[in-house]
């Protein structure tokens, strides 16, 4: 019976399972849970999704990041197109913060009507205050253009606040500084300055205006004990503390055959290239918001010492004051009629030219008188009654420098971009 019974009624394909009957199993058998497999099987899908998923995603990054770069403008490489001289130089580095508190170089506070004041060390103590005064007009066309720059360096800023006021920040070059009337002006204002001085008693006046002013100031100052020419060499010094000037020497080399060398025959100021200085330092030269020459009739060498990196086209300088001494170029064997058009070449790389022509007593070294028959800007800005600002249009510059070579007269250019 049970038999036929078992034939007449198909069995269930999927019997419910009674767990509460035991299934018979082989002998010697595990038992299996076969309710683990289904998880188990969903896990291995997921895994095999996600390990696809990683794969598609690092092609789609690696393709990205090679589709971002090529689309990405890069910075222009510098080529300041240095020689064996600059490049087996060791590093020119700044000569590093001095603790110096030495008696002779006095602590002399800035005019009273310097805003923001510093500090500067000097042999000469509240004396040279009289100095510093004669340089309150470029005191405050550098404060005026450096706030300018400033709030239009903002305005084409498109992460910055419309609310936060524009700050002073950057890089400046004081070639040739002095004590540091400049160098410490430009800090105190908030630029980040590196000072060339070859006068020593000048130069420890400068290490003293690190000790005498506030860290902030004084951490914003680099300062290097060399001069500034268009070739790499050793040379003396000559004139004093205002009007100290390279004096050429023929290099010596030392018992390697080096051309910068340490023998006792070889001078004891190290000159080199604003380039030789721009490949060591590495400092980024895209913009410059500030850069003044003052170096006793060696400013065309300067020039052109600095043609493939201040005044390069990757380069954009905000403003320049510079010092220029016609009768003065031969100290540099430059004669007058390359520094005319050395001195051309570099307004070019500025909007406008101006020279600065004084009223004052101290007139006799630039006077107004330098404009007539020459400039034919006859309006000129008048700043405190003491300075006519005249441009200078390209057609003029070789009236103007031979009147200034003829006359023995040394002028201020201020050009601005």
């Amino acid at each position: 019976m049970l038999r036929s019974r078992q034939h007449s009624i198909p069995p269930d394909p999927t019997p419910a399972m009674d767990d509460s009957s035991p299934k018979k199993q082989k002998a010697g058998s595990r038992p299996r849970n076969i309710s683990n497999v289904p998880i188990i099987c969903a896990a291995a899908a997921v895994i095999t999704i996600l390990l696809s998923s990683s794969k598609m995603m690092l092609k789609q990054s690696s393709f990205s990041s090679s589709s971002t770069n090529n689309l990405r403008p890069t910075k222009p490489k510098m080529d300041y197109h240095i020689d064996n001289k600059c490049f087996n130089l060791p590093t020119i580095k700044p000569a590093g913060t001095s603790f110096l508190n030495t008696p002779k170089f006095k602590k002399v506070l800035s005019p009273d009507n310097v805003s923001p004041s510093y500090y500067i060390g000097s042999v000469y103590g509240d004396r040279v205050r009289r100095h510093m005064s004669t340089d309150l007009v470029h005191f405050k066309l550098i404060k005026e253009h450096l706030i300018s720059w400033s709030k239009l360096k903002k305005s084409n800023s498109a992460s910055s606040s419309k609310t936060s006021e524009a700050t002073i920040s950057g890089v400046a070059f004081d070639l040739g500084a002095n004590q540091g009337f400049f160098t410490y002006y430009l800090a105190a204002l908030g630029l980040d300055v590196h000072a060339f001085e070859i006068n020593a008693e000048n130069f420890q006046s400068l290490q003293h205006g690190q000790h005498y002013n506030g860290k902030s100031v004084a951490e914003r100052v680099n300062l290097y004990p060399v001069g500034v020419d268009n070739k790499v060499h050793r040379f003396d010094m000559s004139g004093g503390s205002y009007e100290g000037y390279i004096k050429q020497k023929a290099d010596s080399k030392n018992s390697n055959g080096d051309d910068v060398g340490s023998d006792e025959k070889a001078a004891s100021i190290l000159a080199v290239t604003f380039d030789c200085f721009a490949h060591h330092s590495k400092i980024d030269l895209s913009t410059i918001p500030f850069v003044k020459i003052d170096v006793e009739g060696f400013e065309i060498a300067a020039l052109m010492g600095a043609s493939n990196s201040l005044f390069s086209k990757n380069t954009k300088i905000g403003a320049m004051l510079m010092e220029v001494g016609p009768d003065r170029w031969n100290r540099a064997s430059i004669d007058l009629e390359t520094g005319i058009q050395e001195m051309a070449k570099v307004s070019t790389h500025f909007k406008q030219t101006y020279i600065l022509l004084r009223k004052e007593e101290r007139g006799g070294t630039c006077p107004v008188s330098i404009a007539e028959g020459v400039l034919a800007d006859d309006k000129p800005e008048v700043i405190e009654d003491k300075v006519h600002k005249h441009k200078v249009a390209m057609n003029e510059w070789k009236g103007l420098l031979t009147k200034m070579n003829d006359n023995h007269w040394d002028c201020n250019f201020w050009y601005t971009n």
